[in-house]
């Protein structure tokens, strides 16, 4: 959630590279948590 904050916050502070630095660690922070999920519980199915 504080991700998403920092995320708005650089919106409505009409600082772009603020909002662009969020969504990036924001991102990285998703994939670092999807590998720890796959880590664990293996991939499954297809895509």
């Amino acid at each position: 959630m504080a991700e998403h904050e920092a995320i708005a916050g650089g919106i409505q502070r009409g600082d772009p590279g603020r909002a662009q630095h969020a969504v990036q660690t924001n991102w990285r922070n998703a994939a670092e948590r999807l590998e720890r999920v796959i880590d664990r519980a293996g991939e499954r199915g297809s895509w």
